[in-house]
């Protein structure tokens, strides 16, 4: 019990150099609680702008100013320093977005981020930034998109594990949600008719009219689609929607309009896999008068593959009746297989094998297809993207044509081209520009052709 007393008294010498001790380290201490934003900010000082970069050393003072939590100051000072290299423009830029962002500013910080990816496409942390601060302030697509591309990139595992979440969640519909896109397209061939001026009939030749050939005109394309989503829990939605899709030609006959009502149920039976079943019923016209008609039942599942893959398969049914063809009616079934890798946060890669068979009551209208496709996608610097397709497909007919006396056999090859860019909008529509040729050769060369489109188009997601 006397050890306190004499504890005291052997400290009683140190108490005045204790009291100077305190009142030295006192003003450090005491900001402490208000040092946290400058804190999670420095610790942003040390993230590589680049996988294998040196860290991120921008001047002392402005590691000063952030240390001392004077955030606005760390800020002045940031979009006074002129950087002359490539490497301190982008750490100038990674500290005034995080500045930004930990300020309660996100908007600020979206000006820089979109700078910053614009610069370097190819830095997944600095897409993953950028698709976190778009979905903050509500900008879904666009965040779904960025969250994507970041995960063809080097990632940590936290960092991917929070990437893989987030898609998860912006791939499930909000409870309205929409489409419209509007586009101009000169085609060479929008009739997809035969550049052949006679036809031979075995016993002769029969020439062709003017009609009946392949002729350049000028369409519109118009795309809307309209849904309404009921969660019903975490991992499971119904959706009820309409879709519409009308392509329209000065020469009507060319004209084709589509209409769609369906009903879906989306299950998220793990955070990576999305299983989708749907009701339908489609309506559709050509040249301006009905041409099918008939309910459809889909079932669709997509699953990642990996940190950078992702799968899809795919099967749809059919039951379309024709209105001036009788003999086509019958059930149209479709069985798809894709797979889409990101091999960098600039660059995506992908590939689908489809099968499709129409069993209509013709023999001659019944066929059975198949199709495969190859595709990328890249990111430019500056926002630019480049979609590149090509699709191979080859069909042939159940039995011979009446007139021909020969079984239909097609093939057909398309390639096309897409440019977009990931930042450009005008009302919030997105324009992009689409080039596309088609060639089909046929054993019976009136069914083959070559055409060349051209669209200008604006889209908007809502």
């Amino acid at each position: 019990m006397m050890r306190l007393p004499v504890l005291s008294h052997w400290l009683r010498p140190f108490r005045p150099r204790a009291r100077s001790l305190v009142a030295v380290l006192w003003p450090l201490i005491a900001p402490l609680p208000g040092l946290v934003p400058g804190l999670v900010v420095s610790l942003a000082l040390s993230l590589p702008g680049t996988a294998g970069a040196s860290p991120l050393s921008p001047p002392e003072a402005v590691r000063g100013l952030v240390l001392a939590g004077d955030l606005a100051g760390a800020r002045d000072l940031l979009l006074a320093w002129q950087p002359r290299s490539a490497t301190d423009v982008e750490r100038r830029l990674w500290l005034l977005a995080v500045i930004h962002r930990e300020s309660g500013r996100p908007e600020l910080a979206l000006e820089v981020l979109q700078e910053l990816v614009s610069r370097r496409p190819d830095v997944a942390r600095f897409r993953l930034e950028l698709a976190e601060t778009l979905s903050a302030l509500g900008q879904r697509d666009r965040a779904a998109y960025q969250y994507e591309q970041a995960l063809g990139g080097d990632l940590s595992a936290e960092q991917r594990s929070r990437a893989e979440d987030e898609t998860a969640r912006l791939a499930r519909p909000t409870p309205w949600s929409g489409s419209f896109g509007i586009a101009l397209v000169p085609s060479s061939n929008p009739g997809r008719k035969t550049q052949e001026e006679t036809l031979d009939l075995g016993f002769g030749q029969a020439v062709l009219s003017a009609e009946s050939r392949a002729r350049p005109a000028t369409g519109m394309t118009v795309q809307a689609r309209a849904a309404y989503a009921h969660a019903f829990s975490d991992r499971l939605q119904g959706q009820l929607g309409l879709r519409f899709e009308g392509t329209y030609y000065d020469d009507s006959a060319d004209s084709d309009r589509t209409g769609v009502v369906e009903a879906r149920l989306i299950a998220a039976p793990r955070r990576d896999m999305i299983l989708s079943t749907t009701l339908s019923y489609q309506h559709r016209s050509l040249g301006g008068a009905a041409y099918s008609e008939g309910p459809g039942l889909g079932l669709h599942l997509l699953t990642r593959a990996g940190p950078r893959g992702r799968i899809g398969a795919g099967l749809s049914l059919t039951d379309l009746s024709h209105a001036r063809a009788p003999g086509a009616d019958g059930l149209r079934s479709v069985v798809s297989l894709s797979y889409d890798h990101a091999a960098s946060s600039s660059l995506t890669l992908r590939a689908s094998l489809r099968h499709e068979r129409v069993a209509a009551r013709s023999a001659e209208v019944a066929a059975t297809t198949w199709e495969a496709g190859l595709g990328a996608s890249y990111a430019f610097r500056g926002g630019l993207i480049l979609d590149g397709d090509l699709w191979l497909r080859r069909s042939g007919r159940d039995g011979p044509h009446r007139l021909f006396g020969i079984v239909q056999q097609d093939r057909r090859q398309t390639l096309s081209l897409r440019l977009r860019h990931s930042e450009i909008s005008w009302a919030g529509f997105a324009p992009y520009l689409e080039l596309t040729g088609e060639r089909q050769t046929s054993n019976i060369p009136v069914y083959g052709y070559t055409a060349r489109d051209l669209t200008l188009g604006l889209t908007r997601r809502f």
